[in-house]
């Protein structure tokens, strides 16, 4: 391997010597792009370029190509010519992060080229003043080279979003440096996931209005405060609320966003920039049928290989989970764990894209129809009252029930004196005849003395006392019942005063 090096930077020697020569002569292209895979291996392109007259022949082709071939990486060597430059671009495949800063510049004998990781955040500086100083050195300037054609430029693309730099320019995930402008070494921090943050939990809710609700969560690293404050930058920017949560290893921003149109919910979150490439809501008109789906595998699988992940499961619980919540069962749904209407991905478990299909039937009360309901019910409670109160007055008498009079003794029938015998001495008394005389007996002129009565009248069904036997009881010195009252017509009462 040592050998191998020692041969690599002899051919790289010679290129920056080959550029310095051409820079003198202000007409040269001259560039190092890297691409940064997501398995962490790298692809290197140098371009090497100069006007025809100051072109070189094949030879220098061959030198660089046999000391390549010794290195053992993966590599190519293509021609370039383009608006009167010619020269070289050398192409070296497959460069494990860890082993660029020895392989490509540490062993080729250019300085300031460093690679350092932590906790899955990977940073590369590269101070080019080596190669710039013999340029600037010589009175050229990035505005007289980029008036011939020519530049000098550094350009790292890179998965997702970086987490800090101090590109010049940016363009999508490529970030790029004018080497002729810097005035502080290049830096770029970055992880291998898609993007950063990452999404850790999503939510859709679905409201039965077609309406939706939109919940995120992302977390980064503590120490990346300028990567929270960009994305924080732009939740606000498409106008979503946000808290912050602190964890004891990565600082958490949840963002909420309500009542979109169901049709938008894929727009609010690839605006957000980490990792909803993909996310589709289609509509079946005729079917009335709504499709969710999100090829997640490779973010989830980038997320999965950063460490950060492990701080996230710790301080937030759930980790790279989306959440869809319905208003009716789904018609048609891959989820990992559903409960009810409510269906959860765990997308590190998924091997295929999110899928969901469902509709939103009519079927529910609206809040008002259930207001008119109440109302209803009220009513017709009142009317049962007034119906029950109305027949109870009406089954009632409208004037109270009379208070009988009490009953007043009535007199009993004058009693009809016995006629005595003509042995019985005047002034004896008589036993007294029975209650009713015959109708042809006269009436005696005398009134007899009331029997005694009891408080009831004679039609109580009780027994009066001085009755005849009729009623069941028997008479107080009345004669027998099979004594005939004959009336004694030899003696008459003398009328009263005649007694003397």
């Amino acid at each position: 391997m040592e050998k191998k090096l020692r041969r690599f930077k002899r051919t790289i020697a010679l290129m920056i010597a080959l550029v310095a020569l051409i820079c003198f002569s202000g007409c040269v292209r001259y560039s190092i792009t890297a691409k940064v895979d997501k398995d962490g291996t790298v692809d290197i392109v140098m371009l090497y370029a100069m006007q025809d007259d100051y072109a070189t022949g094949t030879d220098d082709t061959d030198l660089i190509r046999e000391e390549l071939e010794d290195l053992g990486y993966e590599f190519k060597i293509d021609d370039y010519d383009e608006d009167d430059y010619q020269g070289y671009t050398i192409s070296v495949l497959d460069v494990p992060l860890e082993e660029l800063e020895e392989v490509m510049f540490d062993g080729l004998d250019i300085d300031g080229f460093k690679v350092s990781e932590k906790d899955g955040v990977y940073t590369i500086k590269w101070d080019a003043s080596e190669v710039t100083s013999e340029v600037s050195d010589s009175g050229i300037d990035g505005s007289s080279l980029r008036q011939y054609g020519g530049f000098m430029k550094y350009s790292i693309t890179i998965p997702g979003d970086s987490i800090a730099d101090n590109a010049l320019d940016v363009e999508g995930t490529t970030y790029s440096w004018d080497l002729l402008e810097l005035s502080e070494p290049a830096f770029i921090s970055f992880t291998l996931a898609g993007s950063y943050p990452f999404p850790y939990t999503t939510k859709v809710t679905i409201n039965k209005d077609k309406t939706a609700d939109l919940e995120v969560l992302i977390a980064a690293v503590e120490e990346e405060d300028d990567a929270l404050e960009d994305r924080i930058a732009i939740f606000e920017d498409n106008d979503w609320e946000i808290t912050e949560e602190e964890g004891k290893k990565v600082t958490g921003i949840f963002g909420e966003k309500n009542h979109l149109e169901i049709e938008e919910i894929s727009e609010e979150l690839e605006a957000l920039g980490i990792g909803y490439e993909g996310f589709t809501v289609d509509f079946d008109e005729d079917e009335g049928l709504y499709a969710i789906d999100w090829d997640a595998t490779a973010v989830a699988e980038d997320a999965d290989t950063s460490e950060i992940s492990s701080f996230a499961k710790k301080d937030f619980g759930k980790y790279m989970t989306f959440v869809l919540e319905l208003p009716n069962s789904a018609e048609d749904e891959n989820a990992t764990e559903a409960d009810g209407k409510t269906l959860t991905w765990e997308l590190l478990k998924m091997d295929e894209e999110v899928h969901a299909e469902f509709k939103i039937k009519k079927g529910g009360i609206a809040p008002w129809l259930i207001g008119v309901i109440i109302g209803g019910v009220i009513i017709l409670a009142g009317i049962v009252v007034m119906i029950i109160l109305l027949a109870k007055r009406k089954k009632s008498p409208k004037d109270p029930a009379p208070v009988a009079a009490p009953v007043a003794p009535t007199p009993a029938p004058a009693f009809i004196p016995t006629p005595t015998s003509s042995a019985t001495p005047i002034g004896t008394p008589a036993q007294p005849a029975a209650p009713f005389a015959p109708p042809s007996q006269p009436a005696s002129p005398y009134t007899a003395p009331q029997a005694p009565q009891s408080g009831f009248q004679q039609t109580s069904g009780l027994p009066q006392v001085g009755f005849s036997q009729t009623m069941g009881l028997p008479n107080v010195g009345m004669p027998s019942s099979n004594e005939a009252a004959q009336p004694n017509t030899d003696s008459q009462l003398p009328p009263p005063g005649n007694q003397g």
